[in-house]
């Protein structure tokens, strides 16, 4: 018993610690379904528009290729300021439509933006919405397009990779050591 403080710290200790990691597991169960328990969606902050597109994308370098992107909103009232912005390896043509657009209405919006392939490769084409509402309340939601010049490279296949005493993969790099005294 001479060491009565460090054995009761050390029982508090375990208890808590327990009591955190039942309740963690109790926190991350799903809810049983068909309990009257809601489904819970984490949306991201930010304006209240979804976009979608099609993309007709230049199969070759100086090509000019056409994204046609449909902006949905959920305001009554206000205005909606979309702006294209083309990635490396792109060059913006045109983008028609691309202003400030009224939110009133059926709350959909089709902008078609035109682009020109300046390089092979991966390449991204950006489209920015930005709505004030009618308190003067600003919010704005991005969307990125992904765009294929060329043919897709195909990645390289995993090396084979070493075993451990147990079996297990490890990777193998060169190292050098030094000891210094």
């Amino acid at each position: 018993m001479r060491n009565f403080p460090g054995n009761l710290s050390l029982v508090t200790l375990m208890t808590l610690g327990a009591t955190l990691v039942l309740q963690t597991a109790a926190w991350g169960a799903p809810a049983p379904r068909g309990q009257g328990t809601p489904h819970h969606a984490t949306v991201k902050p930010g304006a209240a528009m979804a976009f979608s597109h099609v993309l007709n994308a230049p199969a070759r370098v100086g090509d000019v290729g056409t994204a046609v992107v449909t902006v949905s909103e959920d305001y009554d009232s206000g205005s909606l300021r979309l702006t294209a912005r083309a990635g490396e390896g792109l060059e913006l043509v045109s983008s028609e439509n691309l202003a400030t657009l009224a939110m009133a209405g059926t709350g959909k919006h089709v902008v078609n933006i035109r682009f020109r392939a300046l390089s092979e490769g991966v390449h991204y084409l950006n489209l920015i919405g930005e709505a004030s509402d009618s308190t003067g309340q600003n919010s704005s939601r991005a969307f990125s397009m992904r765009v294929q010049i060329g043919k897709a490279t195909t990645k390289a296949a995993n090396p084979a990779l070493a075993k451990d005493g147990k079996g297990g993969s490890i990777i193998l790099m060169p190292a050098t050591e030094t000891i210094r005294n």
